[in-house]
């Protein structure tokens, strides 16, 4: 039965083989998967800051248009300024 089991010397130096392989590839794929992940972080910024800019504009718009006030966008915001603080 424990013969059945063994495994030569030369099977484990293949397994070896294998796994630092195996290892050197995951290391490889990890580094890549954090530089995207670097480009996709510039990428959020650029898109997300200015559209972050143009939906308050666009709210403001919005009040100011649903409400016959130039103000109220304005005038809400500072509300809620004096609230939070």
């Amino acid at each position: 039965m424990t013969d059945e089991l063994a495994i030569s010397v030369a099977q484990r130096q293949e397994l070896r083989d294998e796994l630092d392989r195996l290892e050197e590839s995951a290391m490889f794929s990890s580094q890549a998967q954090f530089e995207q992940a670097k480009h996709w972080r510039r990428v959020n910024y650029v898109l997300g800051i200015p559209a972050t800019g143009l939906a308050a504009a666009n709210g403001g718009t919005e009040l100011a248009t649903a409400t016959n006030h130039f103000a109220a966008g304005y005038k809400g915001s500072g509300f809620f300024c004096t609230i939070t603080s």
